[in-house]
């Protein structure tokens, strides 16, 4: 936080399932104040905004791998904002689309850029995996037009370069048509990306090709350097 302390938020518990428990740490007291958000959560985002706000999006609300359906089904649309003045969770405004396991990067606007995971139809409630991403705006506190990516992408990797645009790297790619038939998660088609996109922010932002990785990866740490 901007204050030098640290929140942790949600994440599977020891019952092995989404918890809403959150923490405050303090490395100044070494003291650590628990908190709990509006809702349980696991492979959810969370940003720090530049108004000292923690933006957290998304997420699973349950995790149960022997019902993957139900896990996928379980994927949230809401999100919260936590204030650090009062330590408390505030509702915040909902996503266009349910998302999990997506990325969430603060831009130079003071924006956040929420991108890819894995996401639902609309009515339907069919799991895919999104190629769209909503620029947040926490001045308006509405998230904005989608965007597109040019791959639908899961656990990729995102970071804010010093030229104020948005790297987006790598990630999984899942085929669910079998699965989805018959229910049998060996029947999942899992690709891995090596491709990159850039994306430029803007009330018109838009994606293009940032060449490719030498191999495909996905869940990789990424960080910007000096220069």
């Amino acid at each position: 936080l901007a204050d030098g302390r640290v929140l942790f938020t949600g994440g599977l518990a020891t019952s092995g399932q989404p918890t809403s428990a959150a923490a405050l740490f303090d490395p100044t007291s070494g003291t650590t104040q628990v908190l709990a958000m509006q809702h349980a959560r696991a492979g959810h985002g969370a940003t720090l905004l530049t108004n000292g706000r923690v933006l957290i999006t998304g997420g699973f609300a349950s995790f149960d791998l022997t019902d993957p359906l139900a896990l996928l089904q379980g994927i949230q649309n809401t999100t919260e904002l936590f204030e650090p003045a009062s330590s408390s969770f505030l509702t915040g405004p909902n996503l266009l689309e349910a998302r999990a396991l997506h990325t969430s990067t603060a831009v130079s606007s003071g924006n956040v850029l929420i991108a890819g995971g894995l996401s639902l139809l609309p009515i339907v409630n069919i799991p895919i995996v999104s190629a769209t991403a909503y620029e947040y705006s926490a001045t308006l506190n509405t998230f904005g037009f989608p965007r597109f990516m040019g791959q639908a992408r899961l656990l990729h990797s995102a970071v804010r370069l010093a030229n104020g645009k948005v790297l987006v790297v790598g990630g999984l790619g899942l085929d669910l048509t079998a699965f989805l038939a018959s229910g049998d998660l060996t029947q999942l088609g899992v690709s891995t990306h090596a491709d990159g996109e850039l994306y430029t922010p803007g009330l018109f932002g838009s994606f293009a090709s940032a060449g490719a990785l030498g191999e495909g990866r996905a869940g990789a740490g990424i960080a910007a350097l000096p220069g």
